[in-house]
């Protein structure tokens, strides 16, 4: 890497971006590059900061957080902040409640879409799936969505490190609150 690059690296700065966190921090949507290709959602926030849409969202964490050089206590809460910003990205960006409901239905594999949040809603509840292990799979589709049998099985993949949504930021969000089984 040359010093250039170290350079934009060390000083690495969120781009203006709509603001949709609680503390005013930069978080907001993709934007397209002069080139045409798309950047990520973190490749607009930070300069300097190359996403592998490749990489999982814990190892996208670890790399951001590196290149900022954020305290672990940093990383626990812009965790949350970039784990709520990419789930919003890939499903609620530019939708009706209702579309992202459906949305959700069916990229848990349900084949009769319903026709009501309400309905949405009821049949989602006996979907076992990983919210991060959802949006790990939404931004690179070679990863695998994880439907478990059951809640104790999904349970145990749940606590494992890396492998739970930030409850806080989950509560907060209507469509994840509504995804949310009891871990503890």
């Amino acid at each position: 890497m040359n010093s250039r690059n170290n350079a934009s690296t060390a000083e690495a700065q969120p781009v203006g971006l709509a603001s949709n966190s609680s503390d005013g921090s930069a978080v907001g949507t993709p934007v397209s590059s002069e080139d045409g290709h798309g950047v990520t959602l973190l490749e607009a926030q930070y300069r300097g900061f190359q996403d592998n849409r490749q990489d999982d969202l814990a190892t996208m964490l670890s790399k951001l957080s590196i290149q900022q050089g954020w305290t672990k206590k940093e990383t626990a809460r812009r965790r949350g902040e970039i784990y709520e910003a990419e789930f919003d990205h890939h499903f609620v960006s530019g939708r009706t409640k209702l579309e992202v409901w459906q949305a959700l239905c069916e990229e848990v594999g349900i084949e009769d879409i319903p026709s009501s949040i309400t309905q949405c809603r009821k049949v989602l509840q006996h979907v076992y799936i990983n919210l991060v292990n959802l949006i790990d799979h939404r931004r690179n589709p070679e990863i695998p969505l994880i439907k478990f049998k059951n809640y104790w099985k999904l349970r145990a993949y749940t606590r494992k490190p890396g492998n739970m949504f930030p409850k806080a930021k989950a509560k907060q969000d209507g469509f994840i609150r509504g995804l949310l089984h009891h871990m503890f």
